[in-house]
């Protein structure tokens, strides 16, 4: 998936909304992407950010979940863009 689509579809998923919108993921995967890290900073920035504490370094844990995800394929560039 090019980034152009990714960034039109993700654009569509996050302001389609009209009330409410409610993420659920891991926001240490999620902050290796350009638009999700926006996202995540954005409502860090407005305290509607809930779960546990992130930290935005990279951790042991985070690093050996990466090297998983790329064993099965899911990494698609050096920035860490799932597909």
């Amino acid at each position: 998936m090019s980034p152009l689509i990714f960034f039109q579809r993700f654009n569509v998923a996050i302001t389609r909304p009209k009330e409410l919108l409610i993420i659920v993921g891991n926001a240490d995967v999620l902050y290796h992407d350009d638009c999700w890290r926006s996202m995540i900073e954005y409502c860090q920035d407005g305290d509607s950010f809930v779960g546990d504490p992130f930290l935005e370094d990279t951790t042991d844990e985070t690093s050996e979940m990466w090297k998983n995800l790329e064993i099965l394929g899911l990494v698609h560039d050096s920035k860490g863009m799932i597909i």
